[in-house]
């Protein structure tokens, strides 16, 4: 707790990508309609896809259940490529920041606070963004999908690969900023406190809610703690 204001304040903040930092909604259910539609032929929900993209699922997990066909692992591996090598051309006129999110990760940067991005994307598609929007020397890590880590929720992801970069900072001074159920598991899942961002949320928020230790309604909001 900060002794003036009572406010509790962190030292490490994990910053969540698409519907956090970034308005990507558009721009990922594009390309997963394109991807599958263009691949297999086959017809896609837009309203199943505008869902399903809100709850913070793996890639891979997000486009199987998407379709009404279960797709082999070589399928389902060759269409996450397929995602990937064409998501940086459908994103790059439709992504934006939300309104306030570049200014406060400014502010936290000019009070020394370390922030990184932990998303469920791969870093080489978060790095474009970043850059075009100039926050790239905001974040020099990203804990993008690989195969070597497991993506949110599993506490892992924090447990051996983010707290180890970060010795001198313990849970009780992270916090993790994010919008969907998976954001809210891996920071309870790891014993971090949770700032629900609503401003990016969609569809059912109850345990978002349920488990957010600050429920905020805008950016600018996180720079108060």
């Amino acid at each position: 707790m900060d002794a003036t204001s009572g406010v509790k304040e962190y030292d490490l903040y994990l910053w969540d990508f698409d519907g956090t930092l970034v308005d990507s909604h558009s721009a990922v259910c594009a390309n997963m309609t394109r991807a599958i539609e263009g691949m297999f032929g086959e017809a896609v929900d837009s309203e199943r896809v505008t869902k399903l993209v809100t709850q913070g699922l793996s890639l891979e997990e997000t486009l199987q259940a998407a379709s009404d066909r279960t797709y082999t692992p070589d399928e389902l591996t060759s269409l996450a490529k397929t995602y990937r090598a064409t998501y940086s051309d459908t994103a790059e006129d439709i992504v934006d920041v939300f309104p306030g999110a570049a200014q406060t990760v400014e502010s936290l940067a000019a009070k020394g606070k370390t922030q990184v991005i932990v998303t469920q994307k791969t870093s080489h598609l978060v790095t474009p963004t970043l850059k075009k929007f100039q926050l790239e020397a905001y974040f020099p890590t990203i804990f993008g999908v690989t195969p070597e880590r497991p993506p949110k929720p599993d506490a892992a992801l924090y447990v051996k690969h983010i707290a180890p970069l970060f010795p001198e900072v313990g849970a009780e001074r992270t916090v993790m900023i994010g919008d969907s159920k998976s954001d809210a598991r891996f920071a309870h899942n790891a014993g971090l406190d949770f700032a629900w961002a609503s401003w990016g949320s969609h569809g059912n928020t109850d345990e978002q809610q349920e488990l957010a230790t600050h429920v905020l309604t805008s950016p600018q909001e996180i720079a108060n703690f």
